[in-house]
């Protein structure tokens, strides 16, 4: 639990059969909705996970052959910082799939959050990588070599997921719910 969402829980001791102190924590805080429960339904939860897995072979497919874009520091850098990113896209489009009806605050902030931020650096960093190896190969005027074409080729598929992902997942918002009694 973060330091930040502490105050959202209250700590109730009772005793065991042993006669123990034992503690458990009872969420106090309010509770999350999605605020557009058509961006947020399971179809487009499926499609977000989808196409984030897809990243994943994408991004690793012009890693394993030896390229002379791999050597390009201004290039290969942004591409392989994408690795960080995907494992938090990854994990959060696992959270959204997960997701109930209602959500804690963590949860709702993480979500609402995260995912738009790490598509949109996806869609910045393969962007980087593919100028820059398209700026190489126009400057150097040379043909462009078959593992060079599969690693720009998948950068700017991986810049066009990117741009995708975070079409889709902006318009994933929480608000809080109101308690009607």
């Amino acid at each position: 639990m973060n330091k930040k969402y502490v105050r959202d829980f209250r700590l109730e001791e009772s005793l065991d059969s042993r006669g123990r102190v034992k503690k458990t924590a009872t969420y106090i805080g309010g509770d999350y909705i999605f605020a557009d429960p058509e961006a947020a339904s399971k179809k487009n939860r499926l499609r977000i996970a989808v196409l984030t897995a897809l990243c994943w072979p994408i991004f690793l497919a012009p890693l394993f052959p030896v390229t002379r874009a791999g050597k390009l520091i201004y290039a290969i850098l942004p591409f392989a910082g994408n690795i960080l990113v995907l494992s938090v896209l990854s994990m959060s489009a696992y959270s959204l799939l997960r997701a109930g009806e209602v959500m804690h605050r963590e949860q709702a902030m993480k979500l609402s959050g995260r995912l738009p931020a790490c598509a949109l650096f996806v869609m910045i960093l393969s962007g980087i990588a593919v100028l820059s190896v398209a700026f190489t190969a126009l400057l150097l005027w040379r043909a462009l070599p078959f593992t060079d074409a599969l690693f720009l080729a998948c950068a700017a598929l991986l810049c066009a997921l990117g741009a995708v992902l975070f079409k889709m997942c902006r318009k994933i918002k929480v608000m809080k719910r109101e308690n009607v009694e």
